[in-house]
């Protein structure tokens, strides 16, 4: 284990929001102040940012990062407070794009597409086919489900706090107190899970896949395991030996036997 005092380094971090290993080898760490590439075999980081702060080749649209994505292809993916910006760790190129659209959170499914969570706005992909055209700045192409309060059919909330995808190809996203959303195979139909179904609470913070394809769920209120084939909750609370209820984003971890 070894530690990285933001607030006593020369890098000015005030607040890391996100975290990604690659190959053990390199963090990237989406904070407050831009996102830094940490080299774990030699301390040496990097950082990316607005403004002045750091050379052009290495300014980003907007230095609140509120996640990171290591695609597949080894491509880079920030979440910013003005939209979305995408690193080339080759040539460390980066394309910026301003938008409304602001991904709070990303996940790469198996089919290659892009699903972002928005702010306040609802779930959004961008299409596998339209990822090269995003990585070269040619193109933004950009689907999704925005929440409408009046029909009980799409995304039960605006706010979409965590995506994950299960071994059949199913997304599902967690909300801000709208419960579980169960996104079909063929991305047509909705399926939602509240308290009343069983959750110990609406405000869910992290999803895992097991091995059996059965779901961890991290909430406000401890921790639930949802049964994918008979629809089923079992929660865990202060009772089991849990210390702390409420669980915030990314609250979870997969150990070696799943």
């Amino acid at each position: 284990i070894r530690d990285y005092d933001m607030e006593k380094s020369n890098l000015g971090i005030r607040q890391v929001l996100d975290l990604e290993i690659v190959n053990d080898e390199v963090l990237w760490a989406a904070t407050s102040d831009g996102v830094l590439r940490i080299d774990l075999n030699t301390d040496e980081s990097i950082r990316y940012s607005s403004g002045n702060k750091v050379p052009e080749s290495r300014r980003i649209i907007d230095d609140l990062v509120y996640d990171v994505l290591v695609a597949r292809d080894g491509s880079i993916w920030l979440g910013t407070r003005a939209g979305l910006a995408i690193i080339d760790p080759e040539s460390d190129k980066i394309n910026n794009f301003a938008s409304d659209l602001v991904p709070r959170i990303m996940e790469e499914d198996s089919k290659g597409n892009i699903w972002f969570g928005i702010e306040s706005n609802g779930l959004y992909y961008i299409p596998a086919d339209s990822i090269s055209k995003v990585k070269t700045g040619t193109g933004f192409e950009v689907s999704g489900y925005v929440f409408d309060e009046d029909s009980s059919e799409g995304i039960s909330s605006a706010r979409i706090t965590c995506i994950a995808e299960d071994d059949h190809g199913v997304i599902w996203a967690g909300t801000a107190n709208g419960g579980l959303n169960k996104l079909d195979a063929q991305g047509e139909s909705f399926t939602h899970y509240f308290v009343s179904d069983g959750l110990p609470s609406n405000y869910i913070t992290a999803i895992a896949v097991d091995d059996n394809n059965h779901l961890w769920i991290s909430t406000k209120n401890g921790i639930s395991h949802f049964n994918t084939e008979d629809e089923s909750f079992t929660n865990y609370g202060t009772a089991d030996g849990i210390g702390n209820i409420a669980f915030f984003r990314n609250s979870y971890s997969i150990s070696e036997d799943g």
